[in-house]
């Protein structure tokens, strides 16, 4: 199970397609000897950041249990703690997620493959990206090697079924206003559009805020910790008030997604997407279709939204 919720490969179904930072996966190829000696070396270089992180841990632990004890209750003492309070959680992600990319780049090792993601821009310029595919990790972009360790996750988008185009052809008047003619349709969601959904709904309220989620059991835990071991006297106000400032605006991004996953939630039970197209003169207009709930945008002219096609490459260090 472990294995499966870290692997970042993403197997193509004959109903979807898969893309990265926008660019459609176009196809593998094998790698050198000399790049797989490249691999090698990247995945030691991770496995030994992450035990060089997992020896700190428990020393840095020890200080913030000591130091207070050792020091007089004054502003350097409480200094210290906090500063550990934030240096630990930081550096457990760092050793976690450099672990598990070694674990990764493993695999990729033994496969020893890469995947060719390619886009042509409006100039008709090709652009491509090899990816190593269990990791995620960036191998090359425009056939030059990447220097800094990034990786970015590949995502299925559905493919437009057939239905679609033949709804498209039948819009009725919907409202007109003196400078636009809107026309509309509906149409039912496929199920690979519904697992697509299901998959960003996932994304939203989960996987892109579980560390924020952790962070908060941390401060928890610590408070309670704190409060029964009598080491939080004499509260900063001045310095809690930036704190939960700074953390009340982390949450107001994390409770946006949770209300946009909600939405989702929704468009998945409605199973419906609205066609939609705005004339405006005798210009050709673009036909959109939307999810009803959320209000978000499904595919332009039958081209997948923009914040379908993956996100851009997280730097890990």
């Amino acid at each position: 199970m472990l294995r499966a919720m870290y692997n970042r490969r993403v197997t193509p179904g004959s109903d979807t397609t898969i893309y990265l930072q926008g660019m459609q996966l176009t196809g593998r190829r094998a790698l050198r000897p000399d790049e797989k000696l490249g691999v090698r070396k990247r995945r030691h270089e991770t496995l030994w950041r992450g035990v060089l992180g997992a020896l700190l841990a428990p020393v840095l632990l020890a200080v913030a249990g000591y130091v207070p004890r050792l020091l007089a209750d004054d502003f350097w003492s409480r200094l210290v703690f906090g500063i550990s309070l934030y240096v630990l959680p930081l550096l457990g992600v760092v050793t976690f997620r450099s672990l598990i990319l070694a674990h990764r780049l493993r695999h990729d090792e033994s496969l020893g493959e890469a995947e060719l993601f390619s886009q042509t821009d409006e100039d008709n310029v090709m652009h491509h990206t090899e990816r190593l595919p269990f990791s995620g990790m960036l191998w090359t972009i425009n056939d030059k090697p990447t220097l800094a360790i990034s990786v970015a996750d590949s995502v299925p988008v559905a493919n437009l079924p057939d239905s679609a185009s033949v709804a498209a052809q039948w819009l009725s008047p919907a409202m007109s206003t003196k400078e636009k003619n809107y026309f509309a349709n509906k149409r039912e969601i496929t199920p690979s559009e519904e697992r697509e959904l299901r998959r960003h709904q996932l994304h939203l309220s989960w996987e892109r805020w579980r560390g924020l989620y952790a962070f908060d059991l941390y401060l928890v835990l610590v408070t309670l910790l704190s409060a029964h071991g009598n080491l939080l006297r004499g509260y900063d106000f001045l310095g809690l008030a930036a704190f939960g400032t700074a953390l009340l605006a982390l949450h107001s991004r994390a409770l946006r997604d949770l209300w946009t996953a909600n939405s989702l939630s929704r468009d998945i039970a409605a199973r419906r997407l609205l066609i939609v197209r705005v004339e405006r003169g005798s210009a050709e207009s673009p036909i959109y279709e939307v999810l009803p709930r959320s209000g978000m945008p499904w595919s332009v002219n039958g081209a997948p939204a923009s914040w379908r096609l993956g996100l851009g490459g997280t730097p890990v260090w």
